[in-house]
Order: C-alpha cells, then structure tokens, then sequence
C-alpha cells in the first residue's frame, strides 16, 4: 500500500477519509471492495473505490455505490 494512502487512512484529522462515510463490503468474512471517502462542508469525495477481481462487473460495485448514496443522504452531503 502506497505510504500516502497509508498515511491517509489511519489519519483521526480532517485529511483522512471519513469513517462516517467510508465502507468496506464484505462476504462471508472476505473483503469484496471498498470505497473510500472524504468530506469537505456538504461535498463528499469518492477517493479509492476497488471491487475484487472476482466481483467486478456484477453487483458488488452497485452495493457500494447505493451504500455511498444512502450514507451521503443520511449525512447532509449534497455533492459527490
């Protein structure tokens, strides 16, 4: 993992990724993606988003993006 990003995701200021937003899905125990967040006033950021190999081009990336889309609504966001 690239130090940056590294350094980005265990951040607790404002210039890591929101946990509020931020979702990992899983199956089962396995991690099938990710979308990493962040948040500036009313605007989120979709910064990293990675699906699996094995999950790619099915549902796992409509998963991500409806959670994203309910977490947003949920938190005020009013821009992605």
């Amino acid at each position: 993992m690239p130090a940056a990003l590294a350094a980005r995701i265990a951040a607790h200021d404002t210039s890591g990724f929101s946990s509020e937003l931020s979702i990992v899905l899983m199956l089962g125990g396995n991690i099938c993606g990710a979308m990493l967040v962040s948040r500036s006033g009313d605007t989120a950021r979709i910064e990293v988003n990675v699906v699996a190999p094995e999950y790619r081009q099915g549902w796992a990336n409509v998963v991500l993006l409806d959670e994203m889309v309910q977490r947003g609504l949920g938190g005020a966001i009013k821009r992605v």
